[in-house]
Formats: structure tokens, C-alpha cells, sequence
């Protein structure tokens, strides 16, 4: 998705622009494990061949654990194995970070802007 926000952003300040967006991994067209929402557990399971497993540093927070984060390893990306599934964090979360241009009520109009281009437009309002 990141690659996609960037291509849109360069067309947006250059209407001329001809942007080519290039994935990798391999086709999941009629898939089981990304057509089927009730079988996208699968995408989880350490040999996926549709997931790409992410590991973190150590962190005191996680109790010397290293965290794994999944991520799309196929055309698609992410939304191909994640449910497709918004979830906004609480107000205090955001306002508990106490840091400048993060509160609730500043990123409030990005999130919002970010549904309405997922057209969950009702979601937010």
C-alpha cells in the first residue's frame, strides 16, 4: 500500500507522470488462503508461501521477546491476507504519546481522509 500512496502522490504533483507500480511474490488469483475470508488464518501459519514474516529487535516492552509481523508476500500485498480489516486506535492512545502533532484531534483528519479514500466514509463520522 505504501508504494501505491507514493505513485498517487507523484501523480497528484505531476499529472504527466506515467507511474508504473511493480509487486512482488507470486499470483494468488483463486487462491483459497485470499479468496475465502474464513480461511485467511492460514496466512499466518509459518510456511505461508503468500505471507512475508517480519522479525523486530529484542524489546524490554515484549519481555526480551522479538516480535514477528506479518506481511503480503503476493500480489495484492497486505490486503490480500489481512482480512482487509480497519481498526482506528482509541483517543487515548493517541493523546497518551503527548507528543506535538499526534494527539487524537491532529490525526484525526488523516484517519478520517484514509477511510474516505477506502470508502468507509461512514465509518467516521
Amino acid at each position: 500500500m505504501a508504494g501505491c500512496v507514493i505513485a498517487g502522490r507523484l501523480a497528484e504533483a505531476d499529472p504527466n507522470l506515467v507511474i508504473l507500480v511493480v509487486e512482488q511474490g507470486p499470483n494468488s488469483y483463486e487462491v483459497p488462503e485470499v479468496v475465502h475470508p474464513g480461511l485467511y488464518v492460514r496466512n499466518l501459519h509459518p510456511t505461508s508461501k503468500y505471507t512475508l514474516f517480519w522479525q523486530g529487535n529484542e524489546s524490554p516492552q515484549l519481555a526480551g521477546r522479538k516480535p514477528i509481523v506479518p506481511s503480503g508476500g503476493t500480489l495484492g500485498g497486505g490486503s490480500a491476507i489481512n482480512w482487509m480489516v480497519y481498526t482506528r486506535g482509541q483517543r487515548s492512545d493517541f493523546d497518551s504519546w503527548k507528543a506535538e502533532g499526534w494527539s487524537a484531534d491532529e490525526l484525526y483528519p488523516f484517519l478520517k481522509k484514509v477511510c474516505l479514500h477506502l470508502h468507509f466514509s461512514d465509518v467516521v463520522n
